[in-house]
């Protein structure tokens, strides 16, 4: 097929990638992990790594023209999705720049607290703001390119898992799509929820428990774009499958008390987007060596890798369910022959959990 005959929209986005895969092709020596990630990692010398990335960000759900401090928000958000991406491949955040485009008509204000926004966000995570540029469109957006340093020839990419590792994660899960449920509802939040989506936050702390020992572990990817986009990512994509836990991943406990209260299968929080946590797979050998040398590390176990990309399961207490690639909501079977709300319940799009 000539895509380049092609709309766009047409040839859809993994077939538009693969033609700038062909078109660029990988000649720089210098360019050690290809195109089809979420940083680029380039070898400055024998002993240092540069990563880096470039990502535009979504439209803040907090934002608000009733108060123009809620365009901070959008900043903040830059920052954090950019930068995640650095950090989970082993990378130290360095700096940040931004790039804003906005209509002529555009309040000043806006694009003022947009980019304060950016820069307290680059004071919390102790990385330099350099600045960007600000150009005139059609509709606002906001793109963010952070850059980190790796000391060493360690990093991770989305393509290295090994079948046997452990599926590790860190943070919790459902955080954002509780906040959003609940937006949308118009019920009321509570001050750490409404923080969570003003000042969208990754989880630092234990990527560096991760960073620092870098060596033990296989693959990584963060998990923003949910768990559904992880799956096929970093497996499927590659040729591998998987099990998952659905028992033990670390729900918040908003998201637990929005499940009980509004009759909501937990396990949509899982598949839902938003969440700064990110997920990283670990031989079993080697995630006892984490133990030994970092006490309560709190990363969790929720899956493990399978050498077929045709093992696609997820477990819950004792029964096992197969699903398709597509993880659709009538996908799912149980190898048992019972039925019960999963069948018709994991969420994969926005719709079934609003």
């Amino acid at each position: 097929m000539d895509v380049g005959n092609q709309m766009i929209g047409t040839v859809g986005e993994k077939k538009f990638l693969d033609k700038v895969f062909d078109i660029l092709g990988g000649n720089d020596k210098n360019f050690l992990n290809g195109l089809n990630q979420d940083s680029s990692i380039l070898k400055i010398n024998h002993n240092t790594l540069l990563a880096t990335n470039i990502d535009k960000a979504q439209t803040p759900i907090i934002l608000s023209d009733d108060d123009l401090n809620t365009y901070k928000a959008w900043g903040y958000l830059s920052v954090t999705s950019s930068l995640s991406d650095i950090l989970v491949v082993g990378a130290k955040g360095l700096s940040f720049l931004i790039s804003i485009t906005v209509p002529a008509n555009i309040q000043t204000q806006k694009v003022l607290n947009i980019i304060e926004g950016a820069q307290e966000a680059c004071k919390y995570y102790g990385i330099s703001f350099l600045g960007g540029d600000t150009k005139k469109g059609n509709e606002i957006s906001v793109v963010g390119t952070a850059n980190g340093i790796i000391t060493g020839s360690d990093y991770l990419s989305r393509n290295s898992s090994h079948p046997s590792d452990l599926i590790v994660c860190t943070g919790q899960f459902g955080q954002f799509a509780t906040s959003y449920y609940k937006i949308l509802k118009s019920l009321e939040l509570e001050l750490h929820e409404t923080n969570y989506v003003s000042y969208p936050r990754f989880a630092i702390d234990q990527c560096e428990v991760v960073n620092s020992n870098l060596s033990l572990f296989s693959a990584s990817m963060d998990n923003s774009d949910g768990l559904s986009n992880i799956l096929s990512k970093m497996f499927i994509e590659n040729n591998l499958g998987f099990e998952i836990y659905l028992d033990s991943i670390p729900f918040s406990e908003k998201s637990r008390e929005l499940s009980k209260s509004h009759n909501i299968p937990l396990e949509n929080f899982a598949f839902y987007v938003g969440d700064w946590n990110s997920i990283f797979t670990i031989s079993e050998e080697n995630f006892k060596i984490l133990g030994k040398r970092v006490e309560n590390h709190e990363l969790k176990v929720i899956g493990k890798v399978k050498k077929s990309s045709n093992i696609k399961e997820f477990h819950k207490n004792t029964k096992r369910y197969s699903c398709s690639l597509r993880f659709e909501n009538d996908s799912f079977i149980s190898s048992t022959g019972d039925t019960n709300y999963l069948l018709n319940n994991i969420l994969t799009t926005a719709s079934v959990l609003i």
